[in-house]
């Protein structure tokens, strides 16, 4: 846990493509007519120019849905090639056919236990087949299963006002792997609304950090206050398929990109992560971002332990 309150990014959310094969209502990327994919080549040069990103331990892989990505396994090469991670996680949205195939190669060359996946699943087929705009709930509960024997795995629930009755049911398909979290946090502050009342309180993770995670969530929903200092560009950084830099998923603009700087990560953060930082703190957001929280846990309970 050291490594959480380092100066230097501990985790990089890096999202490879914007193409997409889901048609989510509240999400643009499907509409994109030209999908966007980071070459493995760029990213090689990427890994050599930094000592930053070659020290990074855990990896977000993301889009879009990645598993559309033509090059999909070369660029898990170039990562386990230049850096040491110890845990590399991919969201999914598990409508590739492929899905299964794709990540049985990439594990069987560079180890099972390193891996993690999180597929998409927040309600029974009908109310998917309406927000996700096409009818793949049947092929998105194969590929959890499939990939479950394999790797460890974890069900991403959005939750709507709409939706959150079926938390538990999805819960009750996948005990213990099911991670919510609200569609867009700001919909939901100063209201009692009926999606905190659907955050079941014996949701199956075990796991304490996990358990303050569901507490703090319900609390988010209620208020907009920000419970923890955020860590955004601190221990956790994002760069998109366009090599746009962000100190946050959340954050609508990037502070800048990679090509500006001859792919040299160390220098472009250098000279921007103090400004990044300064806006961060100051900004008083209040949103609830998984990526940035339970780092945030984690940093607490390491106070913690260290007082005891």
């Amino acid at each position: 846990m050291k490594n959480y309150i380092k100066k230097k990014p501990y985790s990089l959310s890096l999202s490879i493509t914007d193409g997409c094969n889901s048609r989510c209502v509240y999400c643009n990327f499907w509409k994109t007519k030209k999908p966007v994919y980071i070459e493995p080549r760029e990213l090689e040069i990427m890994f050599k120019k930094s000592k930053i990103l070659r020290g990074v331990k855990q990896f977000s892989i993301t889009g879009g849905e990645p598993t559309l990505h033509p090059k999909f396994e070369e660029l898990f090469d170039v990562i386990f090639k230049y850096a040491k991670p110890i845990k590399v996680s991919m969201v999914s949205n598990g409508l590739n056919v492929n899905v299964s195939e794709k990540i049985k190669k990439v594990v069987q060359k560079h180890g099972r236990k390193k891996f993690r996946m999180k597929f998409s699943l927040d309600g029974t087929r009908e109310y998917y087949k309406k927000t996700r705009g096409v009818d793949g709930f049947q092929m998105v509960v194969k590929n959890i299963k499939e990939m479950s024997k394999i790797i460890d795995v974890s069900i991403g629930f959005t939750i709507t006002d709409e939706n959150h009755e079926q938390l538990k049911i999805i819960e009750g398909m996948f005990p213990g792997k099911v991670i919510a979290h609200p569609v867009e946090e700001i919909q939901y502050y100063g209201s009692t609304s009926k999606t905190t009342k659907g955050l079941p309180k014996d949701l199956t993770h075990k796991h304490p950090v996990f358990k303050l995670y569901y507490a703090y969530l319900r609390r988010a929903i209620k208020t907009p206050k920000r419970i923890h200092k955020c860590m955004a560009g601190t221990v956790s950084i994002n760069i998109n398929q366009k090599l746009d830099v962000f100190s946050c998923i959340k954050v609508p603009v990037p502070f800048a990109n990679l090509r500006d700087y001859d792919l040299n990560f160390d220098k472009l953060y250098e000279e921007n992560i103090e400004r990044v930082r300064k806006t961060v703190d100051t900004q008083g957001c209040s949103c609830f971002c998984t990526g940035d929280i339970i780092p945030s846990i984690l940093r607490d309970f390491r106070w913690l332990r260290a007082k005891k």
